[in-house]
């Protein structure tokens, strides 16, 4: 865990300092911050702020069959708090976070609080890869991009049928501990996919969540001046949003943005400006996590503490 963590900490920081490098010797790409509108810089922020929210929502909606219900201000302080645990700790502890208190102020336990975690992400990722294939084969412009439709289809097969099926993970799987544990998280997995009209509800709020990311990435590109279309940015949103399911650095810092960076020139813009575009929605991202969230944390947590306090008064 320690050498894994150690060369994470490594890669993020060859990775800032050559993003840092890139900006020092290409100067004009960081003058383009002095001319940013900053009225456009609140609507991005106030965009960001509803993504956090559909975000919340979809996690609160897989909760439900659970029998767990979120109030909004828990919804949204969740919603943050893995973010926050994952930008100031190491091992990107934001997972087991939640976990802890859904476990203290909900008595939710950790296999089905890891199923609803599980749903999301193989809804997300098939939901998102399914996009993904629309986008490119509906696009002669990004249809030499083979690859992308490849990789968009396989990962929305897999991801559909471990969401309906995830009992197959049993298949190879080594150990019998491990084949334990996922058996109880496939059985929250079946309980969660009964439930049809949840399930209709959870897949509108994460077609939600890429409409806004892909707002973000109109809004920015804005913001700069280098317009692009609304395809471009639901292409650029869509395959950002999968490249956060291989982070290799803590929140997949400077991934995402060379990420963004290399979408962005398939559009005709350059490496550079979708590099600067990456780096203003990271610091959006700290920013809004850092402040709005840190003050819907305070209020959840306060709201569980008190809860404790009276389990032992």
């Amino acid at each position: 865990m320690r050498i894994n963590n150690f060369i994470k900490n490594s890669i993020l920081l060859l990775i800032i300092i050559g993003i840092s490098v890139f900006f020092y010797r290409n100067q004009e790409y960081i003058n383009i911050l002095r001319s940013v509108d900053p009225l456009g810089l609140m609507i991005l922020l106030i965009t960001l702020t509803i993504f956090f929210y559909i975000a919340g929502l979809t996690f609160s909606l897989l909760l439900r069959p659970l029998k767990v219900t979120l109030t909004f201000s828990e919804l949204m302080g969740l919603s943050f708090m893995g973010n926050i645990a994952n930008y100031i700790a190491p091992f990107s502890p934001g997972f087991l976070a939640k976990g802890i208190f859904l476990k203290i102020d909900k008595g939710l336990n950790l296999t089905n609080y890891s199923s609803a975690v599980a749903s999301n992400a193989f809804l997300l990722l098939s939901v998102t890869s399914f996009s993904g294939v629309a986008i490119t084969l509906l696009n002669p412009q990004i249809q030499e991009f083979w690859y992308l439709v490849l990789a968009s289809s396989f990962i929305f097969l897999l991801s559909t049928v471990l969401f309906f099926k995830g009992s197959l993970l049993l298949i190879i799987l080594p150990t019998s501990f491990i084949r334990d544990v996922v058996t109880q998280v496939s059985s929250g997995l079946i309980l969660i996919s009964k439930d049809k009209k949840i399930l209709l509800k959870v897949i509108l709020t994460l077609f939600l969540q890429i409409i806004f990311s892909s707002l973000l990435m109109f809004q920015l590109f804005e913001i700069i001046g280098q317009p692009i279309g609304f395809n471009a940015a639901f292409l650029i949103a869509i395959f950002t949003i999968l490249s956060n399911f291989f982070s290799i650095t803590p929140g997949n810092i400077g991934i995402q943005e060379i990420v963004m960076a290399f979408l962005s020139t398939i559009y005709g813009s350059d490496f550079g400006h979708g590099l600067l575009v990456g780096s203003i929605l990271r610091a959006a991202h700290i920013f809004i996590t850092f402040t709005l969230g840190s003050l819907f944390l305070f209020f959840t947590l306060r709201g569980a503490n008190l809860k404790l306090k009276r389990l032992f008064e």
